[in-house]
């Protein structure tokens, strides 16, 4: 079979190759996996029901380093379920002493304790030490995503003793584009690229060509502020410094797409008024779906019973002026809309660094000429829409002001909440858009039923 790898993985090429596993056609499945990447068969195994399956295919590849990144690959909960069932113990050995040292960090932290110190039995004494020092960093932190593999280089070395010890040590490091220079104490000297090495002048000391001002972070720094360093300088790898100035490890582009990417997830679920989940949709069951989003709509739920008050609270003014009750959702969808766009932006821009702390005023005098703005379009829609269905010209009047009213609070609400939220140490996507909505539907009807009166009294 000709296999396209531009366009892989394909449902129907998934479903063929499981085929070919069920009825174990190895010489089929060898020649096929010549032709693709580790990644492509994780995603398979991912697709394989049977464990049976998934420990034959994984192990089926001749080349032990593919086996290992194939697993590297795989959730946490395949990857458990996999060495637990591989038989060849000399394999289970392998993959766990040769994996990188954050994955098999990561994989270890995702195991239950008696598990995890069944399987560390297996590790080298050195990979076991290594392992031992990348648990003790909180798991969303710098320590707890960086890797000790790395290379070290003294600054006295010459550019072509420089390059014996790469090619030496390559393997067991994560990346060789970027050296880090180091004194014999372990203390970060300069930074130089591979291309600063083979471009320099035979003889040429790394000293002398090193970068001495020197981009780092240390161990105990959230994940999220070491992917806004990336993305401010454009790095491929970052140092990490322990609290005594120390190099311990490094971080990777591919470790931070991972963390940009489990960000954003966790922030996209939190915006939608759910707890952030912590494996992939199908791999969460039923029940713990349903306890991720019980809390918050009970919230929800208990929020908008204040909205039905207020609706009651203003019976008599009703009772005088039915067609009031008409535009009721157009101004709570009004309100709830603008505030999520607003408190979107701002939540983003927070993420970012575009927006700190100490722009509260700032966007809140933008919020307001945004919201009058938009108000003034609204009103005059909305002015037009009610005469024609109401015929009540107070009505119209009371739906335009309102809007006007209810689209500048709702944005400037929207636009200061996730600050102020920031401020107290909470995480700003807690005012996200339904709960924004719900806040803005309280204070969008106070508003419209409030300007009626007013309305009724001058008319």
């Amino acid at each position: 079979m000709d296999i396209n790898k531009e366009f892989f993985p394909e449902k129907i090429f998934n479903i063929e190759f499981i085929e070919l596993v069920k009825n174990r056609k190895s010489n089929d499945i060898k020649k096929l996996i010549e032709e693709l990447y580790p990644v492509d068969i994780a995603h398979i195994i991912e697709e394989l029901e049977e464990i049976d399956d998934k420990v034959y295919l994984i192990t089926l590849p001749e080349d032990k380093d593919f086996i290992v990144e194939a697993f590297e690959e795989l959730e946490f909960l395949n990857q458990e379920e996999i060495i637990k069932n591989i038989h060849d113990r000399k394999l289970v050995s392998l993959i766990l002493n040769t994996m990188a040292s954050d994955d098999r960090a990561d994989f270890f932290a995702s195991l239950s304790k008696d598990v995890a110190e069944r399987l560390s039995e297996k590790l080298l004494p050195e990979e076991k030490k290594d392992l031992d020092e990348l648990l003790q960093y909180e798991e969303n932190t710098a320590g707890g995503i960086m890797t000790t593999e790395f290379v070290g280089l003294n600054k006295e070395l010459t550019v072509e003793e420089a390059i014996a010890v790469l090619r030496n040590k390559y393997k067991n490091a994560e990346t060789i584009y970027v050296e880090f220079v180091v004194d014999t104490q372990g203390s970060l000297l300069g930074i130089l690229s591979l291309r600063d090495i083979i471009i320099a002048e035979p003889g040429t000391k790394l000293k002398d060509i090193m970068e001495t001002n020197v981009i780092y972070v240390y161990t105990y720094v959230d994940q999220e502020e070491v992917a806004n360093v990336f993305q401010k300088y454009n790095f491929s790898a970052v140092p990490v410094l322990d609290t005594n100035e120390k190099v311990v490890g490094i971080i990777t582009f591919d470790d931070i797409m991972d963390v940009i990417e489990e960000e954003a997830t966790e922030d996209m679920q939190k915006i939608g008024a759910s707890f952030p989940l912590e494996e992939s949709y199908f791999d969460t069951s039923v029940f713990d779906l349903v306890k991720k989003r019980l809390l918050w709509l009970c919230v929800l739920l208990l929020v908008g019973t204040v909205t039905s008050s207020i609706i009651r609270s203003y019976d008599n003014l009703l009772a005088i002026l039915i067609p009031l009750s008409y535009f009721i959702p157009i101004i709570t969808d009004t309100g709830g809309n603008t505030g999520t766009q607003s408190s979107t932006m701002i939540i983003r821009s927070l993420a970012l660094g575009e927006v700190q702390l100490t722009d509260t005023f700032r966007v809140l005098r933008k919020e307001l000429l945004i919201g009058f703005i938009l108000g003034c379009f609204l009103a005059v829609l909305g002015f037009m829409q009610s005469l024609f269905i109401s015929k009540i010209p107070e009505v119209s009047f009371t739906l335009g002001f309102a809007l006007i009213f209810t689209t500048v609070s709702s944005a400037c609400a929207g636009g200061v909440l996730p600050i102020m939220a920031k401020k107290l140490k909470l995480d700003p996507t807690v005012m996200s858009g339904p709960l924004i909505s719900t806040i803005v539907d309280i204070g969008g009807l106070i508003i419209y039923f409030e300007t009626a009166k007013i309305i009724l009294k001058i008319f």
